[in-house]
């Protein structure tokens, strides 16, 4: 008799756990980051920003993204609210926006902790916490210095530098056949991750007298997206093919 007592009162307290937790419902996957991000805009600007992305959502039924997703919104530590249901990328699967400090009710890019809310199809919701620092801090841009834009490789498999970023542990290089519009190197293909200043690209990946463009991505760390900093693009042709 104790026993069944016993049992019951766990399976009371098990109950009253799933009641109360919050639950996303169908959905079962998804993850939530913020990180500060810098880079040059077309106008020559560098631009800071906070950027936010929810990707990876989907539910039991394989449906992803507005199939399955009703709003994504984030709060800022200032208050302000950001509604992100309407900026979903069906190619690179996630909800993503960056938002610079005129977007903010504050005025100034807050520190602290951003709370992003997703709501499903059935209006289960899950709340998730990402927390930046107090002062908000950026990577330097890097600096791509070969090739020189507008330049002509000697080779097909030129070898891509940049100057070291302080603070930058991981860099990504994306790469983009610009004759083509075709992504070589791109999320959310195959960036390339390198833990040097320099990428030697391998052979057959560039065709002859293809017009290239390609860009560093650098990040503080390698296991969480704390800092991002992003070079402008820099366009390169192929040499023509030997005769």
């Amino acid at each position: 008799m104790r026993r069944t007592k016993c049992f019951f009162a766990i399976l009371a307290l098990v109950s009253a756990f799933l009641l109360t937790a919050n639950s996303w419902g169908e959905v079962y996957r998804a993850t939530f980051d913020t990180w500060t991000d810098a880079y040059v805009n077309a106008k020559g600007e560098t631009i800071e920003v906070v950027s936010f992305e929810f990707r990876s959502l989907a539910d039991t039924k394989g449906l992803r993204g507005p199939d399955s997703i009703r709003s994504v919104k984030v709060k800022a530590p200032d208050g302000t609210i950001f509604d992100l249901t309407g900026s979903w990328s069906e190619w690179r699967n996630h909800y993503f926006a960056r938002f610079s400090a005129s977007a903010f009710t504050s005025l100034t890019l807050p520190g602290g902790r951003y709370q992003g809310t997703v709501v499903d199809k059935s209006g289960n919701k899950l709340i998730a916490n990402k927390t930046l620092p107090t002062t908000l801090t950026f990577l330097p841009i890097p600096v791509i210095t070969d090739p020189l834009p507008g330049a002509t490789v000697s080779s097909l498999t030129p070898t891509i530098s940049w100057d070291a970023v302080d603070g930058a542990q991981l860099y990504c290089l994306e790469l983009v056949n610009a004759s083509a519009g075709e992504p070589v190197y791109y999320y959310p293909h195959n960036r390339i991750h390198v833990y040097r200043n320099s990428f030697t690209i391998p052979l057959n990946v560039l065709f002859p007298n293809t017009n290239y463009s390609v860009r560093i991505e650098a990040r503080n760390s390698d296991k969480s997206m704390t800092m991002r900093s992003r070079s402008p693009w820099i366009n390169f042709t192929t040499p023509a093919a030997a005769p």
